[in-house]
């Protein structure tokens, strides 16, 4: 059987300005390396964790929960703390924009950008967005489409308190959104789910930073790094960096 080429954190220094990038559920850095190299580029110290399990098959996936992830997380921003930075942005997609949000209203952080967050309405496409996650594993490891269909069956069902788990995060993320008040920036996909949507726009009332705003990608997905909207989307992002605080 193949093997799988676990993807790594990623750490490219830059000047003292730091970014913490952050990936979603079920996938890995890859997400972020072609942002944060565009970022490093421009000056800026750009780093990525690799949430525990991710890149890895599903037995040793659903060995951690969102709880790890979250450590995971917070343990980067304060890595870059003990690093000397003490100026930090952060960047999330998807599962990574509810812990850069978790980050925003809990830490000092400089200024957030998210992507694709999900709100409750995405709960119902979790179980789906899993599923694909072991299909995709298995097919890289060469097994058959039957063999994929029975893996599904047998992992969804362990998933489900991981699921659940998640969407107390989603739950929780939104109801203190209130709390952030640094500079933010809320981004979606036009051709992603219109729930994606809805939850930037829900968080921009819900936020009360004097220095935000949402803004649609019309080609972009939900792994909005890799869509063809790309170059935009890092322009952007470049652009709202710059008008932080550092």
């Amino acid at each position: 059987m193949i093997k799988l080429i676990t993807p790594k954190l990623f750490f490219y220094e830059g000047d003292e300005r730091a970014v913490l990038l952050l990936h979603s559920f079920t996938s890995t850095t890859s997400d972020m390396k072609r942002l944060a190299k565009f970022l490093h580029k421009q000056g800026y110290t750009c780093y990525a964790p690799l949430y525990r399990g991710h890149g890895e098959t599903p037995e040793v996936f659903l060995q951690y929960t969102v709880r790890d992830w979250w450590e995971d997380a917070k343990s980067a921003f304060h890595h870059l703390q003990a690093m000397g930075y003490t100026k930090i942005a952060v960047i999330g997609l998807s599962l990574g924009g509810l812990f850069t949000l978790k980050l925003a209203e809990e830490q000092d952080v400089l200024g957030i950008v998210t992507m694709s967050v999900p709100n409750e309405e995405a709960a119902q496409f979790l179980a789906l967005r899993f599923a694909h996650y072991v299909e995709r594993t298995y097919k890289l490891l060469g097994a058959s489409d039957e063999e994929i269909v029975a893996q599904q069956r047998d992992w969804q069902q362990q998933a489900e308190p991981l699921l659940a788990e998640l969407v107390t995060l989603i739950q929780d993320v939104h109801a203190k959104a209130p709390q952030v008040k640094m500079p933010s920036r809320l981004l979606y996909g036009g051709e992603d789910r219109p729930l994606y949507k809805s939850s930037a726009e829900h968080l921009a009332e819900a936020l009360h930073s004097a220095n935000k705003a949402t803004k649609m990608y019309p080609h972009a997905g939900h792994l909005m790094t890799v869509s063809q909207d790309v170059q935009q989307l890092q322009t952007d992002i470049y652009a709202f960096l710059e008008t932080l605080d550092w």
